[in-house]
Formats: C-alpha cells, sequence, structure tokens
C-alpha cells in the first residue's frame, strides 16, 4: 500500500477509491492479494463473485485462508478475512458462478469497473461480453508462475476487448492414440477427460462417442440397465470390467498393433481387486480426495473410487434431474473444481496407466493436467494485484474528467498516465521486472466487439420467435428476411428455396415460445446470431429475460425493450463492385462451363473503396484495377509499405498517373473524365494522399525493384545469432530501419558505405538511396541483451521479420518479448523452435522468449560461435518460420534437417547458396 501511494495523489485519488464501487471476479489467488490491495488502498464499497470452495492445496498462497477454512466459500471467507484490515468496509460476497442469470448486464451496470482475476477461460469470455454490454470499463489479469500480466479494456471503440485477439487452445491428441495405443500420462488424463467422461455423465446418453465401437455397442458397456435395477455402483463396476480388461484383451488379439510397441495389461475383474467387496459397499467407502491428493493411488485404491466417483456423479444428476421441468440433466464435461470430476479422472489416469505401463501421477498432478493448470506463485499474484489496482484507479480518474467536475477545477489541468497493459517478467531486463505496452486497439474482426450489438429484454417463458421476427426484427429493425440462429442450431430461416419439411418445422418454431425452442431454447443470457442476406448485414443480439410480473404495460406495453445501438445496424449496407452486391456489376458476371466465374462489364470506380487493416496485399490488388477502372476510385485505409511505393512507380512507368505513394489513401481517375481530373487535382493538396488516374489500358515498361528488406533483415540476423560480421548490399536504409533499431537493442552496431555509381537507380532519392551496410554483432554472450518489439505495419517492425527476430532473442542473455499485432497465430514457429532447445512460450499474440539455448546443462563459451541449439528435424509452416528454422540451425551443433522448402522459396531466391557464400554448411537436398 506504501509504493501505491506514490503513485496515487492522497487527496483526490483516496475520494475516487472511497466512492467507487467495485465488482471483483475471482477469490482464488490473485482475488485475495487484489481485496488485500482494494482494502488498503482506500475502496470502501466492493462486491466479489466466486464459485469455489476452499482446497488443502490453496493455503500455500492464498494467504486469506487457513486450515480452518477449507470446505467453505473462497467469497465469505475473503470477505471476512480482508474486514479484518478495515472492519468498517462494504463488502459483499457472493458465492455462485458469475454465470448465473441474476449477474447479469443490469446488475454489472451498477459498478464503475469490473476487476478480473478467473482462471477459467470460458467465465473471463462471459464477463467481457457483460462487460461489453454494459459499457462497463474491465480490468483482466493472469498469472503463470512467474510470468502475470493485467489488460484494461474500456470498452467498445476504445481498445481491444479480451476476445479480440485468439486464446491458446488445449493441445488435442489423436483419438485412436487416447483409445487404443497411449504413450503418455497425459494421454491417460486427456482420456478420461475427453473420451470416458462425457460417455457416461453428458445429459445427452443417445449422442454417439468415439468409444462407442462395436465390441462396446454389443456389450452395452456404456448403458445402464435401468429397467432391471441396475445400481449405479454395479453399473460401474461393469465399465470398470470392459475399459481397463475386456477391452485391453481385445486390443491384444491386434497383434500387428504391438509389433513395435510395448503390448498392454489387462487388469484384474474388479471383483478379485477389492477381494469380493461388493460394489455398493465399495461406493460409499471410497473417496480420493480424502486421501493424500499427493500420493500416487494403487491399482485397488484408483478402482475403488472409479466405481465410488461413477456412482456419485450419476446419483448427484439424477437428483439434479428431478427438480427440472424435462427430467434430463447430465455433467456434459469436466470441470477442475468440481471434486467428484477429479476423482474420477484421476482414478481413470492411474488405471490406464497400470494397462500401458505408463508412470502414474498423483491426484494432485493429474488435476494439474486436466486443468491445464500452472500453479501460482505468490509473489506474482501481489504483484498482478497492486497493478490491478493502479488500473482501476487510471479509469477512475478518467470517468471523473469526462464527468467534467465543476468543484475539482484542478483535477482538469492534471495529466493522468493513460491505461497500459503490463506484462510481469520472470527476470529482470533493463533493469526493470515489469513491461508496460500501449494497450492493443480495436479488432475490426472480432466476433464480440467488431459487430453491432443488441439486447432484447423480455419474459423468455411468453415471449414467442414469431414475436421475435415479426414485432423486433421487421416491425422495429426494419429487416426484411433476417435468419435466427442459436447458439447451437438455426431457429428460422427465410421460406425462399426451402424444404416443405424446413418450413413446416420454422413455422413451428416461430408459434413456441422462446424457452420452448429446440436446443434448450433461449434463455437468459443467450446470444443470438441474425443476419438479413438480402440487406447484407449481421448482428448479435443478447437475450435477457424479465419476468412478466415485473413488467408495467402502461410504460412497456409492447412487453419487450431493445437497446443497444441502433444505429449501427439500422441501416442494410450498399453492394460495391469490389466486394460483390452491386447491381452494375453483377449485371455483367456470367458463370462459363468451366465452372469459372468472370465479369464482362468494366470495372467502375468507387469513391469509398476502405481497407479495415492496410493490407500489402489488398493495397496492391485495388490499386492495379482501380488503374484499369473507369471513373473515380478512393481507397482509404491503404498500406503505406515501400513495395506499395514500387508497384506505383511501376504503374507509373507503364502509363497510370499515381501520386503520394505511400501515404494511407489511393485516389484514381477515369482517362478523358474531366471532372474526375479536376477533382484529383484538389484532392492531391490534401496531406497524406496517394492519387492514380486510371487509364484504358497500361503499356510496357522497365523498372527495377526495390531490394527486398526482408531478406535484408534475415541476412541481418543470421549474423548477429552468428557473430559474424557481413556486408550486403544494395541496402536502402529507411526500409530496413525498425529491424535494426532491435538489432541495436541487441548489441549490433552498423556501418555504412556507398554503393558503386552503376549500381544506383536513376530515380534515386534520400529515402530511397541504396547503401552498403556491415553489421558488427556483439563479441560475447553477455553483451547480446534481450529485446522487446511488436510487429506493426511500416515504418513498424515488419510482421515477416517477427519468426527471425524470436530466433535472435533465443541468443540473449536475458528474457525478450515479442508481440505479434498484425496477424493472428503467427506463432507456429515457436513449437519447432522449442525441440531445438529455445526456451519460449506463446500466450496468444506475445511470444515470451528466455535468452540463451543450451544443450543439456552446459552452455556454450564465448569462444564458440554462439548458442548450441539442439539437433532436431523441424518443420517450417510457412515462409517466415522456415527462414527462422534455417537461421536456428546455423547455430545448431550437428546437422540440422528443416523441412518445408517449398514455403522458403516462395520469398528468397537461392538462399542455400548464399549461406555458403557467406561460410555457412548448407545443402539442398531430395527427399
Amino acid at each position: 500500500a506504501g509504493s501505491l501511494g506514490v503513485m496515487m495523489s492522497p487527496s483526490s485519488d483516496a475520494q475516487l477509491a472511497k466512492d467507487a464501487k467495485v465488482l471483483m471476479v475471482g477469490a482464488g489467488g490473485i482475488g485475495c492479494e487484489l481485496l488485500k490491495t482494494l482494502v488498503l488502498s482506500g475502496f470502501e464499497n466492493i462486491e466479489m463473485i466466486d464459485l469455489d470452495t476452499i482446497d488443502v492445496s490453496n493455503l500455500n498462497r492464498q494467504f486469506l485462508f487457513r486450515r480452518k477454512h477449507v470446505g467453505q466459500s473462497k467469497a465469505f471467507v475473503a470477505r471476512s478475512s480482508a474486514l479484518k484490515f478495515r472492519p468498517g468496509v462494504k463488502i459483499e460476497a457472493h458465492h455462485g458462478n458469475v454465470k448465473d442469470d441474476k449477474f447479469n448486464i443490469e446488475f454489472v451496470q451498477g459498478f464503475d469497473v469490473v476487476l478480473n482475476g478467473l482462471d477459467n477461460l470460458e467465465a473471463r469470455k462471459h464477463v467481457n461480453r457483460l462487460c461489453l454490454a454494459a459499457d462497463i470499463p474491465l480490468v483482466e489479469s493472469g498469472t503463470t508462475g512467474y510470468l502475470g500480466q493485467v489488460t484494461v479494456h474500456e470498452g467498445k471503440n476504445i481498445n481491444a476487448c479480451f476476445e479480440c485477439s485468439p486464446k491458446p487452445t488445449p493441445k488435442s491428441h489423436p483419438i485412436c492414440t487416447l483409445r487404443d495405443t497411449p504413450e503418455k500420462p497425459v494421454h491417460c488424463v486427456a482420456y478420461a477427460t475427453d473420451l470416458l467422461f462425457p460417455r457416461l455423465f453428458a445429459s445427452n446418453r443417445e449422442k454417439t462417442s468415439d468409444l462407442d465401437e462395436e465390441d462396446a455397442v454389443d456389450a452395452r458397456a456404456f448403458t445402464r440397465d435401468a429397467e432391471n435395477g441396475e445400481s449405479f455402483a454395479t453399473f460401474a463396476t461393469r465399465v470398470y470390467d470392459f475399459v481397463f480388461r475386456k477391452k485391453i484383451e481385445a486390443l491384444l488379439l491386434k497383434e500387428e498393433m504391438w509389433e513395435k510397441r510395448a503390448k498392454p495389461k489387462p487388469l484384474p475383474a474388479f471383483r478379485d481387486v477389492v477381494k469380493g467387496e461388493s460394489a455398493d459397499d465399495v461406493a460409499a467407502g471410497a473417496d480420493a480426495t480424502a486421501a493424500d491428493a499427493q500420493k500416487v493411488m494403487t491399482v485397488e485404491q484408483a478402482a475403488r473410487v472409479f466405481v465410488s466417483s461413477v456412482a456419485r456423479i450419476m446419483t448427484r444428476d439424477k437428483e439434479a434431474a428431478s427438480k427440472r421441468e424435462d427430467g434430463v440433466c447430465g455433467t456434459d464435461s469436466f470441470d477442475k473444481d468440481d471434486a467428484l470430476a477429479v476423482d474420477f479422472v484421476a482414478a481413470v489416469s492411474t488405471l490406464r496407466s497400470a494397462n500401458y505401463g505408463i508412470p502414474p501421477q498423483s491426484p494432485f498432478d493429474v488435476k494439474g493436467v486436466a486443468g491445464n493448470i500452472v500453479h501460482a506463485v505468490a509473489t506474482t499474484n501481489a504483484i498482478v494485484g497492486g497493478l490491478i489496482v493502479l488500473e482501476a484507479m487510471k479509469i477512475l480518474r478518467k470517468k471523473k474528467d469526462a464527468k467534467g467536475d465543476e468543484d475539482d477545477a484542478s483535477a482538469k489541468q492534471k495529466s493522468y498516465p493513460p491505461c497500459r497493459y503490463t506484462f510481469v517478467k520472470k527476470r529482470a531486463t533493463n533493469n526493470r521486472l515489469l513491461e508496460p505496452v500501449e494497450p492493443d486497439p480495436p479488432n475490426a474482426s472480432c466476433a464480440v466487439c467488431g459487430q453491432a450489438r443488441l439486447e432484447l429484454v423480455c419474459d423468455t417463458e411468453s415471449f414467442t420467435l414469431g414475436r421475435l421476427l415479426h414485432d423486433v426484427l421487421k416491425k422495429k429493425l426494419g429487416m426484411h428476411a433476417p435468419e435466427i440462429n442459436a447458439p447451437e442450431t438455426v431457429l428460422y430461416e427465410h421460406p425462399e428455396d426451402l424444404e416443405e419439411d424446413e418450413i413446416a418445422q420454422y413455422e413451428k418454431n416461430l408459434l413456441a415460445v422462446l424457452t420452448a425452442l429446440p436446443a434448450g431454447g433461449v434463455r437468459n443470457g443467450t446470444e443470438l446470431g441474425i443476419t438479413d442476406f438480402l440487406q447484407n448485414f449481421n448482428f448479435k443480439l443478447l437475450v435477457t429475460h424479465r419476468p412478466r410480473s415485473e413488467w408495467d404495460e402502461e410504460e412497456d406495453p409492447d412487453l419487450f425493450i431493445l437497446r443497444g445501438d441502433q444505429s449501427a445496424i439500422g441501416e442494410a449496407e450498399e453492394g460495391d463492385g469490389a466486394e460483390g452486391g452491386g447491381d452494375a456489376a453483377a449485371a455483367g458476371d456470367d458463370d462459363d462451363a468451366d465452372g469459372a466465374c468472370r465479369s464482362t462489364a468494366p470495372l467502375r470506380g468507387r469513391a469509398d473503396m476502405s481497407l479495415r487493416f492496410p493490407s500489402v496485399g489488398a493495397t496492391h490488388s485495388l490499386m492495379t484495377a482501380a488503374a484499369l477502372a473507369e471513373g473515380t476510385t478512393v481507397i482509404l485505409g491503404a498500406a503505406a509499405e515501400p513495395e506499395v511505393a514500387d508497384l506505383a512507380a511501376m504503374l507509373n512507368a507503364a502509363g497510370a498517373d499515381i501520386r503520394g505513394a505511400g501515404t494511407d489513401t489511393i485516389t484514381v481517375r477515369g482517362v478523358g473524365d474531366a471532372k474526375a481530373a479536376a477533382r484529383m487535382a484538389n484532392d492531391s493538396k490534401k496531406k497524406g494522399v496517394l492519387d492514380v488516374a486510371s487509364v484504358a489500358s497500361l503499356g510496357g515498361c522497365a523498372h527495377r525493384a526495390i531490394p527486398d528488406r526482408i531478406e535484408a533483415g534475415t541476412f541481418l540476423v543470421a549474423a548477429a545469432v552468428t557473430r559474424s560480421s557481413i556486408e550486403l548490399e544494395p541496402v536502402i536504409l529507411n526500409h530496413v530501419r525498425s529491424t535494426m533499431d532491435v538489432l541495436e537493442a541487441f548489441g549490433c552496431a552498423f556501418e555504412t558505405s556507398a554503393v558503386s555509381e552503376k549500381s544506383r537507380p536513376e530515380n534515386e532519392n534520400e529515402t530511397s538511396r541504396e547503401v552498403r551496410l556491415r553489421v558488427i554483432p556483439p563479441t560475447s554472450r553477455t553483451d547480446a541483451r534481450p529485446v522487446t518489439f511488436a510487429t506493426a505495419p511500416f515504418p513498424g517492425v515488419p510482421t515477416d521479420m517477427q519468426p527471425q527476430l524470436c530466433v535472435l532473442a533465443s541468443a540473449a542473455s536475458g528474457v525478450s518479448f515479442c508481440r505479434e499485432t498484425v496477424f493472428e497465430s503467427r506463432v507456429a514457429h515457436v513449437e519447432q523452435l522449442r525441440l531445438m532447445g529455445v526456451d519460449a512460450v506463446a500466450e496468444g499474440e506475445t511470444v515470451t522468449v528466455f535468452g540463451g539455448a543450451t544443450t543439456g546443462e552446459s552452455e556454450v563459451s564465448d569462444e564458440q560461435n554462439a548458442y548450441a541449439y539442439e539437433t532436431r528435424d523441424v518443420f517450417g509452416s510457412d515462409l517466415r518460420a522456415t527462414a527462422a528454422l534455417v537461421l536456428a540451425g546455423l547455430c545448431a551443433k550437428g546437422t540440422t534437417r528443416v523441412f518445408g522448402l517449398e514455403h522458403l522459396d516462395r520469398g528468397y531466391e537461392r538462399l542455400d547458396e548464399k549461406l555458403r557464400a557467406l561460410g555457412a554448411d548448407v545443402a539442398r537436398r531430395e527427399e
């Protein structure tokens, strides 16, 4: 709290904290530290939500809890403990799921800021969507061991939401490996969570599973004989005998399967394992959570826990089903916070390990694997808790200034620091343990915040789908032929071109109330996808339930409320020739006999061709088409990369008229169009305008392409990681400046000299001057410094250099951070680099590289060429990833084989020959 006081104004900020109403979600590792920091920082109105109860394993890092609290609600105990610091603070605790109906949009709108400390991805997404719908800022957080991050999401159109960048998904495993030939402990765990658990406990027991092979179906191995009174415990013993004994015996008959594998071993029959004890007695007594979770279970213990957990989960589901109108209930998926589910998975994993001779794991370790848990470090949680409060204070200051508080005129004069993303690093670099960066901008293609979004408030138990179609979508929003999609099914389509049975089903749906619709109905919190293909727009519709008894027919005679930014979807987009939908363009389209679609109509200009992202390829295509089109075209948001200006120069030489290349706007006019020529003359006076005059046809030309800046950057990195000094020519410094900046931060120095007069281009200027560039790398390992960079459109660090710069980061003596902001999921090279010994982790679009690759435990000396990567066969997934693997191979001890040269050859001409000319031992072999 003392350190926070340095950054928080003692008077005005204290009042802001006192007056603020804060919602905390999560009372675990981060939540405990956050609650302490909030209370000690002066916050007096706090509500918190957490579903979990306290486990013994929580006590070593969640310091608001003590052994006497085991089994109690985390939220309630955290509140009680925090009140001992400041008894007068108002803390309201909720023991429940943040997805519960009562924690809806209206609930969230009662707070000034939401602070998230959850580790469950689905719940984090839910909170993100609640905050977006409620227009309440969200401070997100997470920790992974010594690493942590705090991100700020202030709302739509301000910065990125939590879901603007894809989150890492759990690694999947081949079904045949899980089912028949597991080799690792993780395979045993995944068999339990992904195959056997849903097969036994899912609410839809009739749904087919990958376990439903012919022998299982014939034996009804996974179907309880309820008609003849088979108990849950007896059914569990039948499953045990089939999965761990009979199925293994059947697999052993496939001799070819075990020619190169160790044969599995069937386990004894259940009755023999438990020494004749009855199934019901076993089910009543075995409980893994009561035993030491740190110890590996024996086969007998695992068998007992298996039967007990199956019986208890089924009993729990039966009791829940009895309280539902449809009488159906199940546990559809594994949840690491469900103690019975953890018992089941730990038992199955132990028994499968015994079958296949795989080292068994303790229940504690199994829970970590199944729940994808990286156990937290208390200090990291404490740092993150403090950072969350600092960002919350920035948001509260910003809100106060936005209100224009007349009573505090001085507050308007203050320049408060902007919100930041902050990353907690494992090791300090540049004397900093924390790495603050600018928040990401909104992602226009984000499915959550990048589309229009409305909220429909109604009584879902009486409001019909027909009313939604006619009163809301057609009457209120003016839609013509809407399609209504629920998360798991289509609820309504326009009847045109549909089969009679489909039309009948959709007409039946229109008569049904929302909760009675197929696939579970539409209930509170359901998000519907609404699309009108005829009007070319779509949006998300969030449904919120309000009971009929709470409506006032005088105030709301329609008995529904439509909220949100209707202007965002109220007008249909006009079609255009470039993206399809324009009548003029469509009129000339013709389908040839070979199936290709060709246009026989001339290209026509558009005044508002807008790119959501400054894509080089899209700019090239549109600019080239614009040079041949009739009329005037304006391309907004054009890429400013050197390659765009170079193409413009070539088109000029071929007869086009392109001006201002390298800016973000392109204007195109047709030949002989006097009015368009006059407009272009006016437009060209504006700053940042790229003008293109279209012509009837282009002629031939001679053009010298600019040097490849990405190839140059690749050779610069090759020199740095091998500690070699090389010279490149020709190079345009302005084009490689951002890559040079990263290399200079790494420790490289550069020298430039002139190229020969003969090789200089005729149109050379200061920004395009070509030089000879010499790179001088660090001379020792300790001189190689870690780097932090983010890719960006020109003049930023090129996204096409990110994989190569990750290799550079691995040669640094510290922790580097590489953020990809241009392309999604461009981190495939990380896994291949890890195979070669690089200590790197990809989380979302950020790659954290712990520098200094080693082989075994011995590091390479400074006298050796570089850092010793492990020799492996690696596979390039794309052009630049393959280049990065070649660079890593230059530093490896022994021979590295890089596959994927078909990718490499798309962007490098004779790379192997050039590397050999520099002294590298590189050979291309066809295999």
